[in-house]
């Protein structure tokens, strides 16, 4: 019998021992102390192989000094019902009990009418709030109090409101009890006014007060109370809630010797860091802070559910659906919106007015948005989203020149399996803010660096899936630094790089290695494969890194490079088997060019040959930057066969491949016949560019159909 399979049988024994004795209580669980002496092993393998089978879904681990091991067998025949791949890292082995009674309770209830799953991002950006925030609404007996952080406009009293609505339907409050809010900034500066306001008033206790008056926290008995912009409490109005938090009473202003007792559950929110405001003894008394992203820090998918969501409820008022000019919307997926997601409603509101004005003098029969809609603020991103057409098409179409929106639009929620590789990228944020040892977060790290290897295994050459786990799991911010870091990299003549592909790994990678830079927690590199210091590939993570470096203001540890330097290989090897090849592009105003790439490649069963869709609306400087972009991202190092039949297209081509040192040879006469010769040519892989032209002029006498230039 090996070792593994010795710890899982020990570990189901003991499992089996401590819940028969003790039940689902808070203190139970086997440590990696226990096997050690069982078995005679050292406690770092004994913990080794406990955290493997956590791994393998054979096992529970519930985090805590120290930590705790149970069989997951064993504790879902304690349960009667599976656990999810969620519960099996927990804080508190109540949490599986809190658990339960939630599945329980949603068997009778309509999964739309679930609070939490109307909101957008909640099983990808917000899915680890939305676990702690309902455990802090079912933790016995009377919930947790809660602190909601985050920027102005990123949803904080939405998602306090989520709370109660959720805890009213999971039975802990009663349902006809109201959702107290209270904004602290309007008493800041007059702490007896404050405490009045929270805790009532007796007659005579101030000038004018000519009744008893209950205050918000009566009323909230039993209930929840939201205090927004809890930071502007002075010490003095943070110290008044101490006793209603610690033992539930209260006295209102002008009482000496009566108490008065309330159950309130506080649910705090505010935009500045609770360390630098709000007292060290306050924050004591709230065990869940909750954070909340910005719009910037959302994921690209949920940034354009906001997007579909506001305009379809526009639509939804208005009564008529809406169309938005593509280019808008890309720049909204990517403008800096200093209000987050309420000032992404307001501009949104405010474009569909504009319109709707001329909407309703045209007789129309929908609302057309364009750039006449929108403010100079966003105009500018307009122009900037062009250079990302290419990455952002999988939200706005490829090619479209239109988006619809209605009130019937879009659900964007997404199945969990399609998250695998954000969880890869994702773990170490887990420990961050958890009181686990700095030595434990490195050894834990260090058992990931194979999941990571084996993502990067995996990746092989689905682009379409990769940039689907981009959207995903990228923000705006990532996706920006990312392409401003690759502009300034120079890549190395001779080095074959999917440039679209590492675009997107290096993203993906980013979104999890800013966090721990930015945090000094530092990877563990020791059992990477090798890493060739003096490589061409090795020189452009580095080249990435010292840029990351510059924009993120901190010096990047060599385990980090050590990680894009494997990117970058990997992304060099997935296309090492093949020989260069010449590239041809076909370019056509209208859809001629694409429908002309697809009938070769179907033909020829390759996928070589790019098409590029000219917009007749474009300036100058677009058509520029879509050719450059183009020329740049098909090329294989022998040159460019560039098919079209514009004059003004084909002087551009002829300044860019000067400017940027690729050989291109246009063509003037396009047509299905030649775009096939020309693609069945450049697969072969003794030709040159020349001979590709010179094969292509035999096609008639003279070459008498064909125009070079």
């Amino acid at each position: 019998m090996d070792r593994e399979t010795s710890v899982k049988e020990l570990l189901h024994k003991l499992s089996r021992q401590f819940l028969q004795e003790h039940g689902l209580s808070e203190m139970i669980g086997v440590k990696a102390e226990d096997i050690s002496q069982h078995l005679g092993i050292h406690r770092s393998n004994a913990s080794h192989y406990l955290n493997r089978l956590v791994k393998k879904g054979q096992a529970i681990k519930i985090n805590g000094r120290p930590v705790n091991f149970l069989d997951r067998g064993e504790v879902e025949k304690e349960l009667r019902r599976k656990l999810s791949i969620k519960e099996l890292i927990i804080n508190d082995v109540r949490e599986l009990t809190v658990s339960a009674q939630i599945q329980e309770k949603r068997k009778t209830v309509n999964c739309n009418e679930y609070p939490f799953e109307n909101l957008i991002g909640y099983n990808n950006s917000l899915s680890k709030q939305i676990e702690q925030a309902k455990a802090a609404v079912m933790y016995p007996p009377n919930g947790l109090h809660t602190l909601i952080v985050g920027p102005t406009g990123a949803g904080k009293s939405l998602f306090a409101h989520k709370m109660y609505e959720f805890a009213k339907q999971m039975g802990v409050i009663e349902g006809g009890s109201d959702f107290i809010t209270f904004n602290c900034a309007d008493y800041s500066n007059n702490p007896q006014l404050l405490f009045s306001q929270l805790f009532g008033y007796t007659k005579g206790a101030f000038s004018g007060a000519d009744c008893d008056k209950p205050g918000l926290v009566e009323m909230a008995d039993g209930s929840m109370l939201f205090l927004d912009e809890i930071h502007r409490l002075s010490p003095e109005g943070q110290e008044t809630l101490f006793n209603l938090m610690d033992y539930g009473t209260f006295r209102r202003l002008g009482e000496t010797k009566k108490t008065r007792e309330a159950q309130v559950r506080i649910v705090g929110a505010t935009t500045i860091s609770p360390d630098s405001v709000l007292l060290q003894t306050f924050l004591r008394r709230i065990p869940l802070v909750l954070h909340i992203p910005g719009l910037d820090e959302r994921p690209l998918v949920e940034r354009m559910a906001f997007i579909a969501k506001f305009f379809s409820q526009e639509s939804e008022k208005i009564g008529v659906p809406i169309n938005v000019d593509s280019d808008i919307v890309r720049a909204l997926l990517l403008y800096e919106c200093p209000g987050n997601i309420g000032q992404l409603k307001s501009d949104i509101q405010l474009m569909c007015a504009l319109a709707f004005v001329e909407f309703s003098a045209s007789g129309t029969k929908e609302i057309m948005i364009n750039r006449n809609h929108i403010k100079e603020q966003l105009r500018k991103y307009t122009k900037e989203a062009f250079e990302y057409n290419d990455l952002l098409e999988q939200f706005t179409g490829k090619q479209n020149k239109w988006c619809r929106f209605s009130s019937d639009n879009i659900s964007l929620h997404s199945n969990d399996n399609e998250y695998i590789y954000s969880d890869i990228t994702d773990w170490v944020a887990e420990f961050m803010n958890s009181d686990v040892p700095e030595k434990r977060v490195s050894s834990i790290m260090k058992e990931e660096v194979k999941s990571y290897c084996d993502f990067l295994q995996s990746v092989g050459e689905d682009e379409q899936g990769i940039e689907k786990v981009f959207g995903k799991i990228v923000s705006t911010r990532i996706m920006k630094i990312t392409h401003e870091v690759l502009s300034k990299v120079n890549f190395p003549k001779g080095v074959r790089i999917s440039r679209r592909l590492l675009f997107f790994l290096l993203s993906i990678h980013l979104n999890s290695a800013i966090k721990r830079i930015e945090s000094g927690v530092l990877l563990d590199n020791s059992d990477l494969e090798d890493i060739e210091k003096k490589s061409q590939y090795y020189f452009i993570a580095q080249q990435i890194a010292k840029a990351v470096s510059v924009l993120i203001n901190k010096d990047i540890p060599e385990s980090e490079i050590d990680y894009i330097a494997l990117i970058v290989n990997k992304v060099q090897t997935l296309k090492k088997e093949e020989s260069p090849r010449v590239s041809v592009v076909v370019a056509s105003k209208g859809e001629k060019a694409e429908q002309m790439v697809k009938v070769a490649q179907n033909l020829l069963g390759t996928d070589h040959g790019t098409s590029l869709i000219l917009n007749s609306q474009w300036k100058p400087t677009q058509y520029q930057a879509a050719i450059s972009q183009t020329i740049q991202s098909v090329d294989e190092g022998k040159g460019i066969i560039f098919l079209c039949n514009h004059s003004s297209v084909k002087d551009y081509v002829r300044e860019i491949s000067i400017k940027i040192g690729i050989k291109v040879e246009i063509i003037s006469r396009v047509s299905t016949e030649i775009v096939v010769e020309a693609i069945r040519l450049a697969l072969e892989p003794d030709l040159t560019l020349n001979d590709v032209v010179n094969n292509l002029m035999k096609m008639t006498p003279q070459g008498s159909s064909l125009d070079f230039n």
